[in-house]
């Protein structure tokens, strides 16, 4: 059985430590243009891969990525309002970066911007986002017909935690998960819920 990658979301410098030694395959970290050094000097410590979370598609931002991490770098972009050429002036303008886009399946167009965001990015960020467990289910579903419909993989994300996950995984059988507040206690990440999320993406019960 193949199992998604698990990427923590949302990682502070401060919580590197923590994570050293859980089998995670991948972390999400947001980008502070003031701290560029500080996290290079941390990253390398640590093996997994690394994408760089940023809200807005700033070229300049993106420039001093590069000259400080290195020219082959991951970046999710989280404004779900950018435009489909915005991106691909992105992608064509950094040739050698991966661009992860995020798609939203509470709105109506989430299959149709998922079709087009296929042709140009890497990687599509699926958010499935709902408190009612009946609702996120519908959206699981709706992330399943994307995964379905695209060639690229995908990154499922929204509501995950320990007690939902193998249902998701089930469902939208994703290249990876995304986990944020799934597994944080107080807006800090608890190594107890991460190992209890990490080895329930891994059941291979029905």
């Amino acid at each position: 059985m193949t199992y998604p990658k698990v990427y923590v979301s949302d990682i502070k410098l401060n919580e590197f430590e923590i994570l050293s030694g859980i089998e995670i395959d991948g972390v999400g970290i947001k980008i502070n243009i003031s701290k560029l050094e500080e996290l290079k000097s941390t990253l390398k410590q640590f093996s997994v891969e690394k994408i760089f979370i940023t809200q807005v598609a700033d070229f300049k931002l993106i420039e001093a990525l590069m000259d400080t991490l290195g020219k082959e770098i991951t970046l999710q972009i989280q404004d779900t309002s950018l435009s489909i050429n915005t991106l691909a002036l992105i992608k064509k303008h950094f040739e050698n970066i991966k661009i992860i886009a995020p798609v939203n399946v509470n709105f109506e167009d989430a299959l149709d911007k998922a079709t087009k965001l296929d042709k140009i990015v890497d990687c599509i960020f699926v958010c499935a986002q709902h408190k009612e467990k009946s609702k996120l289910i519908e959206n699981w579903q709706k992330a399943a017909i994307i995964n379905l419909k695209t060639q690229k993989p995908i990154i499922l994300a929204g509501s995950l935690n320990a007690d939902n996950i193998h249902q998701a995984i089930k469902i939208v059988k994703p290249f990876a998960v995304s986990v944020i507040s799934g597994v944080k206690i107080d807006g800090n990440v608890s190594c107890d819920k991460l190992v209890n999320f990490l080895k329930n993406t891994k059941r291979m019960e029905a």
